[in-house]
């Protein structure tokens, strides 16, 4: 730890020589560049695992649409059955 802070105040010092004599500071459009760079890839980062979750959710839903209906359908078919049984009683 102590190595970086005198790493870093070293910096300062150059960036306060170069500051002084007029040069302009390259760090800092590199770091505006660098800092874009990584914003994007957050982004697509994101959107990657958005896109993931959006059509694992779409495929989770058709696959409970699908099984949802085939047990209403069923259901449907159950109570026919049982109604035919009743009426068959009645007889």
């Amino acid at each position: 730890f102590k190595e970086l802070k005198m790493c870093l105040h070293e910096l300062s010092l150059v960036d306060n020589t170069i500051e002084a004599v007029g040069a302009p500071k390259e760090y800092q459009r590199l770091h505006k560049w660098i800092s874009r760079i990584m914003m994007g890839l957050n982004a697509l980062i994101w959107g990657t695992i958005l896109g993931y979750i959006c059509s694992r959710f779409h495929q989770v839903n058709d696959r409970l649409h699908v099984f949802y209906s085939d047990l209403f359908e069923n259901n449907v078919d159950y109570k026919l059955y049982t109604s035919t049984i009743q009426i068959d009683f009645r007889v």
